[in-house]
């Protein structure tokens, strides 16, 4: 362990963990193990913190042993806690202050907090109008901007993704409308899961991934609570990491097995998570990770679902920057809907604009990167 200011943690490029409780007026104010974020920095400065003791590269956590089967029938059959954690409503603010989803955002928010699965259903079938009304959904899609790093705000971002793709595949309003819910609620279970281990940096160890897992039988089993709740919500809480090939968890299911609802929140879910920030890693570049997800076609997902999938979300948006591989940078014009890893840019400078997708002469170019982050590394926990 070593003590460091503030000033220190907030410059360092190293993943910071405190190693020691810290206190304030015998007040604890963030436990053991809490990773050093911005966020909790400016929160320990304006209480007047000014040094704190974290761990050396190197030296572990406290072991988190995985629940037991009676810990987890323990946790379900708890009353659910409404008393979901310290969620900033400024944070939500502004993050979707450039958006026409403000109001439906923020009342699912709202509904995600407090594990209201009623109107959660309600704010579903109001983002169904909104993207079902749109002249286009690729337009309305550009407006959705991840990054925000909590369980709730991914949520919404992967209802979104979900009812746009439930509407391309030509599903019928009654279904998209329960998609969009089985959306919001797919990662209920996560609420319930030691915030150590959800907001843990780097790579999580055996034990932690099988309590990481447990989420998903948590989730449904907390949704069945509910008695008027539709059971294919439950069954998209339980099978949203069930993968094609029966390499998935919790049961391990194959491809006819796993209902069409849950294989498509799989790919939003997958997706949004590795575009997103989390405490663990930067957030990668979309176009990569939009081959990542083609890699795994017939693997972790369903061919047909891929392939609506691709060709609905946009891998890169309005007004994204992004660097090519000819060294040029410039700005998101335009999306293409036939290949969305292939956008049309204005560049920087000249002002030119080129069409990765139809100018002959750009066909040997591709998007390299983007600000903030990362082009070559694959990093994905769901």
């Amino acid at each position: 362990m070593r003590n460091i200011s503030l000033q220190e943690a907030l410059t360092s490029r190293d993943v910071l963990v405190l190693a020691t409780d810290v206190y304030n007026d015998n007040n604890l104010i963030l436990k053991k193990n809490t990773p050093v974020t911005a966020s909790a920095i400016g929160a320990l400065s304006n209480l007047g913190v000014i040094m704190i003791t974290v761990y050396e590269d190197g030296e572990s956590f406290e072991p988190v042993k995985p629940p037991s089967d009676e810990e987890i029938e323990k946790i379900i059959a708890e009353p659910v806690d409404y008393k979901l954690g310290d969620v900033k409503r400024e944070d939500f603010d502004k993050y979707m202050s450039e958006s026409k989803y403000k109001d439906i955002y923020n009342a699912g928010i709202d509904a995600l907090k407090h594990c209201d699965v009623d109107t959660a259903i309600d704010v579903s079938k109001e983002l169904y109008e909104t993207i079902s009304s749109s002249e286009s959904i690729l337009s309305e899609l550009e407006e959705l901007k991840q990054g925000c790093d909590t369980v709730i705000s991914h949520s919404m971002n992967v209802a979104t993704m979900a009812i746009a793709v439930g509407l391309a595949m030509g599903m019928s309003k009654e279904e998209v409308e329960l998609l969009g819910a089985g959306g919001m609620l797919h990662d209920v279970g996560k609420l319930y899961i030691d915030k150590r281990i959800l907001d843990k940096p780097g790579k999580l160890t055996e034990s932690e991934y099988a309590v990481m897992k447990s989420h998903a039988r948590i989730g449904s089993a907390k949704l069945s609570h509910n008695r008027g709740i539709d059971h294919k919500i439950k069954l998209i809480a339980m099978q949203h990491h069930e993968n094609n090939d029966g390499t998935g968890y919790p049961k391990g299911v194959r491809n006819k097995d796993i209902l069409i609802e849950s294989k498509i929140v799989h790919v939003c879910d997958v997706y949004e998570a590795m575009v997103a920030k989390r405490c663990y890693k930067d957030p990668l570049l979309p176009g990569l990770v939009m081959e990542y997800v083609m890699s795994k076609c017939g693997t972790m997902f369903d061919k047909k679902i891929l392939d609506v999938f691709v060709h609905t979300i946009p891998a890169y948006k309005t007004n994204d920057r992004v660097v090519l591989s000819s060294g040029e940078s410039g700005i998101v014009i335009k999306t293409t809907q036939n290949n969305s890893l292939r956008p049309v840019i204005k560049l920087d400078g000249t002002g030119e604009i080129i069409d990765l997708y139809y100018d002959r002469n750009s066909l040997n170019k591709t998007i390299t990167g983007m600000p903030d982050t990362l082009a070559n590394e694959i990093s994905i926990r769901t």
